[in-house]
């Protein structure tokens, strides 16, 4: 049966009693903040959920990945976007989060996980990889201004504030990468985490 449902402005807030199924580190009662989520509550958290932007190498990567949990960003995604990714990411829980995005500047020689974001204030916020480069990825700086950054400052925010208790990864990916080889390079950093 469904959990019991008390209807706001702008969320539906569910409470969830702790069953079997559940995550045996979350709470005994459950508040988790939710809008139009297709989510199977008798199953544990997935382990990674993973996030692109349409239409460019990053969905493409995505698509080749093999994670269960795949969500996609408009290319220019709107604050609304944002916020119905961070609440599909509170309800789902997952342990991982792997931000995909394309990188079309200079330096496109292997792909970027990103180790910092921005807020609109221009303040710096570092972003704790759980991922270590690999032969053809490293670490780097470059995140820029675009909406990759927007989307990063949001999860990274939403971490410090407790809505979801995961680690959090960005990878750049560049736009002249194969996005097979991509997947695959991300995948061999995901197993050595």
């Amino acid at each position: 049966p469904p959990p019991p449902v008390a209807s706001g402005k702008k969320f539906v807030l569910l409470v969830l009693p702790v069953h079997a199924g559940l995550h045996p580190a979350r709470p005994s009662l459950q508040k988790l903040f939710v809008k139009g989520v297709d989510y199977n509550w008798h199953m544990d958290a997935p382990l990674i959920a993973a996030f692109a932007f349409a239409r460019n190498i990053s969905h493409r990567t995505l698509s080749a990945l093999s994670v269960s949990t795949k969500l996609i960003l408009p290319s220019r995604p709107r604050p609304k976007d944002v916020e119905q990714l961070l609440i599909k990411l509170q309800v789902l829980q997952p342990q991982f989060i792997l931000g995909l995005g394309q990188y079309s500047r200079r330096d496109k020689d292997k792909l970027r996980i990103e180790t910092q974001c921005s807020s609109p204030e221009k303040v710096d916020y570092k972003i704790d990889s759980f991922l270590s480069p690999s032969t053809n990825a490293k670490f780097a700086k470059g995140i820029g201004n675009s909406s990759c950054n927007r989307v990063c400052f949001e999860i990274i925010k939403a971490v410090k504030i407790g809505l979801f208790n995961s680690q959090f990864t960005f990878v750049h990916i560049p736009k002249t990468f194969d996005p097979a080889a991509a997947a695959c390079e991300i995948e061999k950093m995901v197993v050595n985490a």
